[in-house]
């Protein structure tokens, strides 16, 4: 039954349905807690922050991914450490904390290098660092996130990488002269 709300909350996440979808996986997080699932409460947990994310409520999606994260470590779910980094660097960004969104990427980065969200942390890095005015430590990350995108054949990551690789360029007047 847990999972099926967790799916159910998928749903509703992909049509625009936050509260419920909300609803649908603060149920089935206090199932998966009544069994001791750790694995699976912190997929929840994180899920959770991602309909936070969807609403552009980053403040609130903080806890979410602070607390998956630490039950991810505690447990030893590397992919899903690297995950809930991931997650919680690009939530950091749009708080604009641009430092600690850099720490938490690059450890993520650190801790895996396998999986559909590497080239999502790579567009992360990249942005973060161009916030900061290293456009060319950003360009490195999002050369790797293009990469990424490419080994997995992710149309929406390589979509990503292009965008944030537009974004580098725009900012170096000398990069973006055509001659």
């Amino acid at each position: 039954k847990a999972r099926s709300l967790n799916l159910l909350g998928a749903i509703h996440t992909m049509l625009g349905n936050h509260e419920r979808a909300r609803a649908d996986r603060e149920q089935a997080l206090v199932l998966f807690r009544e069994v001791g699932d750790h694995v699976w409460i912190g997929h929840i947990l994180n899920n959770l922050g991602e309909v936070a994310r969807h609403r552009g409520n980053y403040q609130e999606a903080l806890p979410y991914y602070e607390e998956a994260l630490k039950v991810a470590e505690r447990i030893g779910n590397l992919e899903g450490e690297a995950v809930y980094r991931c997650n919680l660097g690009g939530a950091l960004i749009r708080l604009d904390r641009q430092e600690a969104a850099v720490v938490e990427l690059r450890k993520a980065l650190a801790v895996s290098q396998t999986g559909y969200w590497v080239s999502e942390a790579y567009s992360f890095l990249a942005e973060a660092l161009l916030r900061q005015g290293r456009a060319d430590e950003a360009l490195q990350a999002g050369l790797a996130a293009l990469e990424s995108g490419r080994q997995t054949y992710g149309r929406e990551a390589l979509g990503i990488a292009w965008r944030v690789i537009g974004k580098i360029i725009a900012k170096r007047e000398e990069w973006a002269t055509i001659d």
